[in-house]
């Protein structure tokens, strides 16, 4: 990214109704625009974007399906692969827990980041306001679906639970 632009991107925190309707464009989510809004402002240290903390319940309990929600695949892959791991290779709950942390706190500035990435392809800065809302509607948004899988993996998980406990239970009875 050549300067110009990255100063462009962080020039957006000086005009905040701008920012708003980027965001609001991309998100698709009027509810959640204040707090992306409040992230863009925090990675935006000393007019560079960098990582500071900050936390996403959401992407705690969701992991993967959080990414894929905000329709970033390739960290949705990568988490995905990485919990199947702790859960099958890994038999320390505290390193499962920790991955989960990371989840939670990365999620936001994740997509920071490809928001800042969506911008340029959006041709931020050289395009008009309004195509550029239109890009970032097309790159940007949400899929509802990963919510459904997000409870159907939840709900499968919790039958088989139940099924392996009753089994065991019917095993044992004799």
């Amino acid at each position: 990214m050549g300067k110009y632009m990255s100063n462009k991107l962080d020039e957006l925190l000086n005009n905040s109704d701008e920012l708003q309707g980027l965001l609001e464009a991309h998100l698709q989510k009027p509810e959640k625009v204040q707090i992306f809004k409040d992230a863009y402002t925090k990675f935006n240290i000393n007019n560079q974007f960098k990582f500071a903390f900050s936390w996403s319940w959401w992407a705690f309990f969701g992991g993967a399906v959080y990414f894929l929600y905000r329709k970033m695949y390739s960290m949705a892959l990568v988490i995905a692969a990485a919990q199947i791991a702790t859960a099958f290779l890994v038999s320390s709950n505290g390193l499962k827990f920790a991955f989960l942390v990371m989840c939670g706190l990365f999620a936001k500035y994740c997509y920071i980041a490809k928001f800042r990435k969506d911008l340029l392809l959006a041709k931020y800065g050289e395009s008009s306001l309004s195509k550029v809302k239109e890009t970032l509607a097309a790159l940007g948004g949400y899929h509802t679906w990963a919510i459904w899988v997000y409870f159907a993996l939840t709900l499968s998980w919790v039958v088989f639970l139940l099924m392996a406990f009753l089994m065991a239970s019917t095993m044992f009875s004799h």
